[in-house]
């Protein structure tokens, strides 16, 4: 059973704790194992030391418009006019092939919604170094209705352009996902191999100050039945 964690803002103050680890990893609990508890909402079940982001309220007050991938060329189609971004279900994976290591993996789904979400957490750094993220990540997307073994739909362009993955920093250490001034990856697309398959991301930037947050974010185009989103193995160095 989850414990329970209500913020007090939409956006809490996290503070840095010192990893224990031998292998020079920044990241607490970097597997996403243990237990997980709830923050805000009993639906939102997150394993210790991480936190959860999504473009909907609370987090972002108002919430957000869902993308019109036509306008923008990145898909052909388009979604209704007016529809906004919905906020995702968030739970341990622990399906055998859902995770890479351990016994557990983060997993975080939009059923037929349209979501940009994921987690982050605070690390500390120390300015001038450069820091190199890296993450194990897995993309399931398909309309169908069945379970895992159900594979992601990648039959269309519109289809294989559905699930884009992307690390961001903010170098000041705050917790907001969406604000203007993080530092961003490229996109990682279905071409990198995160459909039905663990795929490892990369980012490095240059620290700034004395933490910085990393934000594991994914972002989905359409509204289908299947929207889930997996993180495993992160890892944080720096020097």
């Amino acid at each position: 059973m989850p414990t329970t964690v209500v913020p007090t803002t939409a956006v809490p103050t996290v503070v840095v704790t010192p990893p224990d680890s031998e292998d020079g990893n920044l990241f607490v609990n970097p597997g996403m194992e243990g237990d997980t508890r709830w923050v805000g909402f009993v639906e939102i079940n997150v394993v210790e030391s991480w936190w959860p982001f999504y473009c909907d309220d609370p987090y972002v007050s108002g919430g957000c418009e869902a993308p019109q991938p036509c306008e923008d060329g990145t898909a052909s189609g388009c979604n209704p006019d007016g529809l906004m971004m919905g906020r995702p279900e968030f739970k341990a994976s622990t399906e055998e092939t859902r995770y890479r290591g351990g016994e557990s993996a983060q997993q975080w789904f939009c059923f037929y919604k349209v979501c940009t979400a994921g987690i982050y957490q605070t690390i500390a750094t120390t300015p001038g170094e450069t820091c190199t993220i890296t993450a194990w990540v897995r993309t399931w997307s398909t309309n169908e209705i069945g379970y895992i073994d159900t594979p992601s739909d990648t039959s269309t362009a519109d289809a294989r352009a559905n699930s884009r993955w992307v690390i961001k920093v903010d170098p000041t250490g705050g917790t907001y996902a969406f604000a203007g001034d993080l530092l961003e990856s490229t996109e990682f697309l279905y071409e990198d191999g995160h459909f039905d398959a663990w795929a490892q991301i990369s980012y490095s930037f240059t620290a700034q100050g004395q933490s910085a947050t990393v934000f594991f974010e994914n972002r989905r185009l359409w509204p289908i039945r299947h929207n889930d989103s997996f993180v495993d193995d992160v890892f944080a160095s720096c020097n």
